[in-house]
């Protein structure tokens, strides 16, 4: 046998067979024990990642505690606010009185609609003053009686201001009883003046009509010498005759004539 078959077989590869032979069980046992380190390694790979999870759901729900937290805080803050801002308002609009001042206030804290409403009362509310102004420019009986009418057209019929002007118009007619007593004792002056004061007080009543009534009137205060020439701003008594004057206190004072000569 050549000397290299004798290395190759004998003393050189025997050796190293039973080397590898006394060596493999603690091979097999560390490969064992690698094994063991690794699924050691993966258990607690797998408890960290667990943990790590856990953790992070905690660190959300904290998270998501602390957004809804401040959420709250934000939403009992702007409550708050706007409460704030209401009692305010509300100060300032019990601390004045006009419908102008509490528009201004109401619009200054956007609202808006109230703001209108306001306006929109105080706009009518200076309506029926420059009404009232107007009608207090009248002093004689007279003149408070004929223009009380257009006043109440143009006021709400359940305000104070329709008020003032119905106790003016009787207050009026009351002077004005006052005035002409002597002549009230005449029972054709009488229809005439009662025809008068009813007419003031008629809304129904054209316009046309009331204007006889009114020429009616200056026309009996003139036979009886009160006045000295009719002026009652709406025309001259020229305009009607005496027929119809007569056939409208007629109509009056439901068919009764009346002479304004005699006064029957």
């Amino acid at each position: 046998m050549p000397s290299h078959d004798r290395y190759r077989f004998g003393d050189v590869l025997l050796p190293e067979a039973e080397s590898l032979a006394r060596s493999l069980p603690a091979l097999l046992r560390q490969q064992q024990a690698n094994e063991l380190d690794r699924e050691k390694i993966a258990l607690e790979n797998k408890r960290i990642e667990a943990a790590q999870q856990q953790n992070d759901r905690a660190f959300e729900a904290q998270e998501n505690a602390r957004v809804l937290e401040a959420k709250r805080y934000q939403e009992n803050f702007e409550f708050r606010k706007e409460q704030a801002k209401q009692a305010e308002m509300n100060r300032l609009v019990a601390s004045v009185g006009e419908p102008y001042q509490k528009a201004m206030i109401y619009r200054k804290y956007g609202f808006n609609d109230l703001a209108d409403n306001f306006q929109n009362m105080g706009d009518k509310q200076e309506a029926q003053k420059d009404v009232i102004r107007t009608f207090d420019s009248f002093t004689d009986p007279q003149d408070i009686l004929e223009n009380s009418s257009d006043a109440l057209r143009n006021l709400d019929p359940t305000s104070p201001a329709a008020d003032y002007v119905r106790n003016a118009r009787t207050r009026a007619a009351e002077d004005l009883d006052v005035k002409y007593s002597e002549l009230l004792e005449k029972p054709g002056f009488r229809l005439v003046h009662e025809a008068y004061k009813n007419a003031q007080q008629d809304f129904n009543m054209p316009d046309e009509q009331k204007k006889l009534v009114n020429e009616q009137y200056i026309k009996a205060l003139e036979r009886y010498g009160v006045v000295e020439e009719a002026d009652t701003g709406q025309g001259s008594v020229e305009d009607f005759d005496d027929d119809d004057v007569d056939k409208l206190v007629d109509d009056i004072v439901g068919g009764r004539g009346l002479n304004l000569s005699t006064g029957r």
